[in-house]
């Protein structure tokens, strides 16, 4: 038989440790659960782009009809975005009022008529628009599109049948010459060249 005092210091011993062990359980607990501020990254938005401004004073507006939405991006895409002011994009990133800062982007519709935005990639002589889910051939592709091959473009039109409009988003790696025509939105003739789009 335990004596009354062991049996006292016993149940305090047990009391300690399971206050420590709830403790220590309320402590991973507390650590492990995300702040409810913490913004998402799953944001969406879709309008037409508008760019006021240069240089450092550029500012990123994207117009909808429930109202126009800030944008705030980085560096990289900054000049990439200033070749889409008046197109249709779907942006994604974080929405933290009163701005979007934007992580991702896509070109949707340029002049009212939809388009594909991806990269050029040279396959076996065939000209591919790859794209974030898929890898379309473009038949018939002008010269002045197949140098182009590595860049991020838009294309407009059926592309079986040859892109009746198109324009660069990023240029390629390495800039062949005649670049900087060839960074202009253009339309596609077959047979007969290549002539400025009107914007």
């Amino acid at each position: 038989m335990i004596p009354p005092r062991a049996a006292v210091r016993c149940m305090a011993g047990a009391l300690a440790v399971a206050g420590a062990a709830i403790a220590c359980h309320r402590g991973r607990t507390e650590r492990s659960t995300p702040q409810a501020s913490a913004p998402s990254a799953a944001d969406s938005a879709r309008g037409v782009m508008s760019i006021t401004g240069t240089g450092f004073d550029r500012r990123f507006t994207l117009r909808r009809l429930s109202g126009s939405l800030t944008l705030r991006v980085g560096t990289p895409d900054s000049a990439a975005l200033t070749r889409l002011d008046g197109m249709e994009v779907v942006v994604r990133g974080v929405a933290a009022d009163p701005v979007f800062h934007v992580s991702s982007y896509a070109v949707r519709r340029v002049h009212g008529s939809e388009v594909v935005d991806g990269t050029l990639r040279l396959e076996g002589g065939r000209v591919v628009l790859e794209t974030a889910g898929d890898r379309m051939e473009i038949g018939n592709p002008p010269l002045a599109l197949r140098e182009l091959v590595g860049a991020r473009v838009w294309v407009g039109g059926l592309l079986d049948d040859g892109p009746r409009s198109y324009g660069v988003i990023v240029p390629p790696p390495f800039i062949r010459p005649r670049a900087e025509e060839l960074l202009a939105p253009r339309l596609a003739r077959s047979g007969a060249g290549d002539r400025s789009v009107t914007s």
